[in-house]
C-alpha cells in the first residue's frame, strides 16, 4: 500500500514539473550558450573528448573551470540532436525531474521526517523560481548535473547502510566523482553524509566506516587534479572586483541571509545581484526571515528534520560563500543545492504552523504551490530572448554593463553599427575593463572601416589579457581588411603562439598565405588545423581551394566532399566542388553541384553563372538561357553574360 502511495507521489512530482516547466523546452539558446555551444565547433564531435585529459581543455572549450562531465553532455547533445535548443532544454528539464524524484526518495528513507514534509519539500524544490536561470540557460547545466550525481551518491550511500553490500559503496564513489567533475560544489558530499550519520544515526552500527576514508581519498585526488594539475592559467581574481569590496568576515553572512530570503520568500524574480542596493535589500529581508526562523525553531517539536535541512543548506552554501572570491558574488544558479534544504524548512514551517487537520494543511500547501508556480511562470517570460533577459537585468540595475553589452550584440547582429557602438561605449563607461565589450567595440570599428580606432581598441584588448588569443586574432583581422597582409600574418602567428587551438586564427592565417600566393604554406596550415579537429569543415573547404589553385583537382574534390560530409548545407562548398568537377571535365557532376549550391542560397549568383557555362559545354542551350536569365536578375551589370545570352537566344532562334 505504501509503495502505491509513493508511486503516486512520484508521478505527481513528475507531472507538476512538466506542467510548470514545459515552457523551458521552447526557450532559445541564451546568454552564455553562444560561447559554450552555438559558436564552439569543438562540441560538434566526440573526437574532442581527447582534449579532456590535458590543459588544452581550457583553450579548446573556452572554459575557466575544469568540468569535463558537463562538456561531455554538451558534446553528446550536439552529436545526437545537433545544435537544437529544444532538445538541450528538454535534457535540462529531464535532469531536474530526476533530481526532484531522487530528493523525494532520499527523504523517504528518513523515518524522523513527516510524510507530508517529504512530499511537499520535493514539490517546493521542483517548482522553485530560483531554478529559472539554471533551467533556461543550457550553459548553466553544471548545477543540474552536479545535483543529479550528488543525490545519486547520497542514495547509494543510504542503500549501503541498509543492505551493507559493497557494490553500493563503489556506486556511490563513482557518482561522487561524476558530481565533482560536473561542478566543484559536489565536494560537500562527504561532510553532508558524515554529519548526517553523526547527528541522526550515531546509535546505529555502520559496518563500512572505511567508506568515509574512501570518499576522503577521492576528494583529495579531485582537489589535486582540479586545483593543481588542471588549474586554468586564466583562473585569477581579475573579474572579482565586486566581491573584494566586501570584507571577508561579512561575505558568508551576506550570502547566507540573501540565500534565505531568495529561497524561503521567493515572491519576485531577481536576476542581477551585481550591485550593492540589491544585496543590501536582500540582506535586510534575509535578516528578518532568519530571525523569524530562529524564533520558530524554538517551538517546533521535531528538530531533527530542521537540523537535517540546515546541514544541506550550510554545506551547500559553503563553496559559494566567497571565502575564495568568485566572479559572481551571488547567483540564482548557485542556490540549486541549498534550495533543497530550504524547501524542507519551508515544508516544516507549514506543517508546524497549520492546524493538525490534514485537509487544512493540504489547502495551505496547495496555495503555496500555486503561488510559487505563478511566480515561476511570470519569471519564465524574461527568458524569451537575450534582449528580453537584458531588459530584465537593466530593470534590476541600470549599471549592469553585461546587459548593455548584450543590447549591443543584438544591434550588431542586425547590422545597426551606430546603436551597437553606443551600447558598448555605455558598458565600458561603467566597467572600462569589461573584456567582451572591448572586443565587440573593436569589431564595430572594424566593420565601420575606422581602422585606427579598431586597432587601438584591439590593442587594449591584448593589454587586458595577453594570455588570450582573441585580441591578437582581432588585430590580424583589422590589418587584413586594411590590406596589410604581412602585418596581419604576424598577429595571427602571435595568436597561435598564445593558443595553438585558436582554429579561427589558424584559418585566417591560411587565407593570408593564399592571398600572398604561398599555397604550400596555406595547405600546411589547413592540414595542421585538421589534425587538431578533423571535423572543421571550413578548413577542408579552404584546403580544397588551395589545391584548385595548385591544379590538383582530384585532391580538391576529396577535400570538398569531406567538408560536405560535415556541413552539407554550405552553398559555397557545393559551388567549389562544382569547380573541381568542371576542371576535371566531369560536367554532369559539376552541373549537379552548381544546381545544389543555387538551391541552398537563392541569392548566390556565381553558381548560376558557372551552371550556364557547364550547360553550354554540354550543348544544353535552353537550360543555359534559363540559367543566365536567373543569373542576370542577381548580377545585371555583367555585360559579358548579357552578350552570351543574346548569342544563345539568337542561336536557338536560327535553329528553329
Amino acid at each position: 500500500m505504501k509503495r502505491d502511495r509513493d508511486g503516486l507521489k512520484i508521478f505527481l512530482i513528475v507531472l507538476i514539473n512538466i506542467i510548470v516547466w514545459c515552457c523551458v523546452c521552447r526557450a532559445p539558446f541564451l546568454w552564455d550558450d553562444e560561447g559554450v555551444i552555438v559558436n564552439n565547433i569543438f562540441v560538434n564531435s566526440l573526437i574532442s573528448v581527447k582534449f579532456f585529459f590535458s590543459k588544452s581543455y581550457f583553450d579548446i572549450f573556452g572554459e575557466l573551470s575544469y568540468r569535463p562531465v558537463v562538456t561531455l553532455s554538451h558534446i553528446l547533445d550536439t552529436v545526437i540532436f545537433g545544435k537544437n535548443p529544444v532538445a538541450d532544454h528538454c535534457i535540462n528539464l529531464l535532469i531536474h525531474i530526476c533530481n526532484c524524484v531522487l530528493l523525494f526518495l532520499i527523504l523517504n528513507k528518513f523515518k524522523f521526517i513527516n510524510n507530508t514534509i517529504k512530499f511537499f519539500a520535493a514539490v517546493f524544490f521542483s517548482i522553485h523560481p530560483v531554478h529559472l536561470e539554471t533551467l533556461f540557460v543550457v550553459g548553466y547545466r553544471d548545477d543540474l548535473l552536479m545535483g543529479l550525481f550528488l543525490l545519486s551518491a547520497c542514495y547509494s550511500y543510504i542503500l549501503l547502510r541498509e543492505t551493507r553490500k559493497k557494490r553500493y559503496a563503489v556506486l556511490s564513489g563513482i557518482f561522487f566523482v561524476l558530481s565533482v567533475f560536473s561542478k566543484e560544489t559536489g565536494i560537500v558530499f562527504l561532510p553532508i553524509i558524515f554529519f548526517s550519520h553523526w547527528l541522526f544515526f550515531k546509535n546505529k552500527v555502520f559496518k563500512y566506516k572505511w567508506f568515509y576514508f574512501f570518499i576522503l581519498l577521492l576528494s583529495c585526488i579531485f582537489l589535486l587534479i582540479r586545483f593543481v594539475y588542471m588549474r586554468s592559467a586564466d583562473e585569477s581574481l581579475r573579474s572579482v572586483d565586486f566581491t573584494l569590496r566586501y570584507p571577508l568576515a561579512f561575505r558568508p553572512t551576506i550570502i547566507f541571509l540573501s540565500a534565505a530570503r531568495v529561497c524561503l520568500v521567493p515572491f519576485n524574480v531577481i536576476l542581477d545581484y551585481h550591485n550593492k542596493s540589491t544585496l543590501k535589500l536582500l540582506f535586510i529581508q534575509g535578516l528578518i526571515v532568519i530571525s523569524v526562523l530562529v524564533a520558530f525553531y524554538i517551538f517546533i517539536k521535531n528538530k531533527k528534520s530542521f537540523l537535517f535541512a540546515l546541514i544541506i543548506i550550510l554545506f551547500g552554501l559553503l563553496p559559494v560563500m566567497n571565502i575564495y572570491p568568485l566572479e559572481n558574488f551571488f547567483a540564482n544558479r548557485y542556490m540549486y543545492l541549498p534550495a533543497m534544504g530550504f524547501s524542507i524548512i519551508l515544508a516544516i514551517c507549514v506543517t508546524s504552523v497549520c492546524p493538525k487537520k490534514k485537509n487544512i494543511q493540504r489547502v495551505v500547501f496547495l496555495l503555496i504551490v500555486i503561488l510559487m508556480s505563478i511566480v515561476t511562470q511570470r519569471g519564465a517570460r524574461f527568458f524569451k530572448s537575450d534582449l528580453v533577459f537584458a531588459h530584465k537585468l537593466l530593470s534590476d540595475s541600470r549599471s549592469n554593463y553585461k546587459a548593455l553589452n548584450y543590447f549591443g550584440t543584438g544591434e550588431l547582429d542586425k547590422g545597426n553599427l551606430g546603436l551597437a557602438q553606443d551600447y558598448f561605449r555605455q558598458a565600458l563607461d561603467i566597467n572600462a575593463n569589461y573584456y567582451e565589450a572591448v572586443y565587440n567595440l573593436a569589431l564595430v570599428y572594424n566593420e565601420k572601416k575606422e581602422n585606427e580606432k579598431a586597432f587601438e581598441t584591439a590593442s587594449f584588448l591584448v593589454e587586458l589579457n595577453r594570455g588570450c588569443s582573441h585580441g591578437y586574432r582581432l588585430l590580424g583581422d583589422i590589418l587584413y581588411s586594411s590590406g596589410l597582409l604581412d602585418e596581419s600574418e604576424d598577429y595571427y602567428k602571435e595568436a597561435l603562439k598564445v593558443n595553438r587551438y585558436d582554429i579561427q586564427a589558424g584559418n585566417n592565417l591560411g587565407i593570408v598565405y593564399e592571398a600572398q600566393k604561398k599555397f604550400d604554406k596555406a595547405a600546411d596550415i589547413y592540414v595542421a588545423l585538421l589534425s587538431i579537429y578533423p571535423k572543421f569543415d571550413l578548413a577542408w573547404s579552404n584546403l580544397g581551394n588551395v589545391n584548385i589553385k595548385r591544379k590538383d583537382y582530384g585532391f580538391a574534390e576529396r577535400c570538398f566532399l569531406s567538408a560536405l560530409k560535415i556541413e552539407p548545407g554550405n552553398a559555397k562548398t557545393w559551388y567549389n566542388l562544382g569547380n573541381a568537377y568542371y576542371y576535371q571535365k566531369k560536367y554532369a557532376n559539376a552541373e549537379k553541384c552548381y544546381s545544389e549550391s543555387s538551391n541552398i542560397d537563392k541569392f548566390f549568383s556565381d553558381p548560376l553563372h558557372n551552371l550556364a557555362v557547364v550547360c553550354i559545354s554540354q550543348n544544353k542551350k535552353n537550360k543555359a538561357i534559363e540559367t543566365l536569365e536567373k543569373y542576370l536578375q542577381l548580377s545585371p551589370s555583367d555585360n559579358q553574360a548579357v552578350q552570351t545570352l543574346k548569342k544563345l537566344k539568337k542561336s536557338v532562334y536560327n535553329r528553329q
